[in-house]
């Protein structure tokens, strides 16, 4: 992780509870720009009473009560597969951010940052303000990705309500584990598998099918959790532990994984020992009954 220090001191109220603050994404030719806002070290006192957002590639936070502003404009430009990631001082005023009317306060970056050649996927991690009081800061991670092609789907059919049973699993590149050995993926598992529910084939441990919906109906019982880009269950006396490049499950929490386990169960064409099979469906039933 890489680090540019611009280190803010703005009076306000003691910072907040969660360590997460905002997130967003600013889109360009071929790549994104993430960014994520946390509050370190993260206590449980009082809310935070800052917002903000993006305007362009201008990032803003701004304090209400106190009209005060700042942020910084950022500068990409794609060089050789890496990029030259450039922090400039915020050249918008309060009406260009689309802030309330009134009288406000621009507090200017203490100076700018050096720019710097990052490799998409690298964290820059940027220091805007510090409680003079509480010694914490609010700190922005930018992150570069690079932008896949656009695909564009149709749907037909009624509409309905969401369900539990239509999140998606997303398994990327999963590194499993089982009582602590790694296992080899099949050939054939290029990249990975999405879908309702992933299933697995480890010769000698038999199948093993993952959902987020309890699914009791079929079997399914809660045997882990997914955190992250981590999952863990256990089946019989066995430990399994999967990491996959990326967020396996939607949104922030941490989740309950249910796991039908069949023993017994052979592939047609069993995978050799020490390499594991996987694949996905957008319904359990589907990987459960074949």
């Amino acid at each position: 992780m890489r680090a540019i220090s611009c280190l803010l001191i703005l009076a306000c109220p003691a910072f907040g509870q969660a360590g997460f603050l905002m997130s967003g994404s600013v889109p360009g030719d071929g790549f994104t720009v993430e960014y994520r806002t946390r509050i370190e070290p993260a206590s449980d006192v009082h809310d935070v009473h800052l917002e903000g957002g993006t305007a362009g590639w201008r990032r803003y936070l701004y304090h209400p009560r106190e009209r005060k502003y700042f942020g910084y404009d950022v500068l990409v430009q794609p060089q050789d597969g890496e990029y030259r990631l450039s922090l400039l001082p915020l050249s918008a005023n309060p009406e260009e951010l689309g802030l309330p009317r009134g009288a406000w306060t621009q507090v200017p970056l203490p100076g700018s940052a050096a720019p710097q050649t990052v490799r998409a996927g690298e964290t820059v991690a940027v220091d805007l303000l510090v409680n003079p009081f509480t010694s914490q800061r609010v700190v922005d991670y930018l992150r570069i990705r690079r932008s896949e092609p656009r695909e564009v789907y149709s749907v037909e059919g009624a509409a309905r309500d969401f369900t539990v049973e239509d999140a998606p699993l997303r398994l990327i590149e999963p590194r499993l584990q089982v009582n602590g050995e790694t296992l080899q993926a099949t050939a054939n598992m290029t990249g990975g598998v999405s879908g309702a529910a992933v299933r697995f084939y480890v010769p000698g441990k038999g199948r093993l099918v993952l959902t987020l919906a309890p699914n009791q109906a079929l079997g399914f019982r809660r045997a882990g959790e997914i955190r992250g880009s981590t999952l863990t269950f256990t089946a019989g006396p066995d430990v399994y532990s999967i990491e996959c490049n990326g967020r396996i499950a939607p949104g922030e929490a941490a989740y309950h994984l249910y796991v039908h386990h069949d023993p017994a169960y052979q592939p047609k064409a069993p995978a050799p020992p020490g390499v594991f099979a996987v694949d996905a469906a957008n319904r359990a039933a589907l990987l459960v009954r074949r």
